[in-house]
């Protein structure tokens, strides 16, 4: 399992996401696999950054593990922020223009959409989401 800490905020976003995305590639995942990961990743990276540590600097413990049977990957966030478990919120309601209505939970949502399966966890102080990705291509 690979880990790494983030502590500068959304300016090391692009860090996370180059570090995933060569991870995958090296691992010869089909493209569209890592880029429903990378969204995933953006999403809920983004949302810990703004919302766990109102006011304040925040570390984030990003770790990814790569399985080779079959191919999958998994990735775990923690942090010490906010309580707050994303898989709880229900599903974004669209409105005709977003300008008139924000969508609200929309990140989560995707997030969510884009991986195969999600985990939350609380626990002595620390948000843990665990989400996985099979290799696997979709078939149209």
């Amino acid at each position: 399992m690979v880990k790494r800490i983030f502590s500068k905020g959304l300016e090391q976003l692009d860090e996370v996401l180059r570090t995933v995305s060569d991870a995958l590639a090296f691992a010869n995942f089909p493209h569209s696999t890592i880029s429903q990961v990378l969204l995933a990743t953006e999403e809920i990276y983004c949302r810990i950054v703004k919302y766990a540590y109102i006011n304040s600097m925040c570390d984030v413990l990003f770790s990814y593990q790569i399985s080779e049977e079959p191919l999958s990957v998994t990735i775990r966030f923690s942090d010490y922020g906010i309580p707050f478990n994303p898989l709880k919120l229900k599903a974004p309601a669209f409105a005709a223009t977003i300008q008139d209505d924000p969508i609200v939970g929309l990140e989560n949502y995707i997030a969510k959409r884009s991986m195969d399966e999600a985990k939350y966890r609380y626990y002595k102080g620390n948000n843990i989401l665990v989400m996985k990705k099979s290799a696997y291509e979709a078939n149209c």
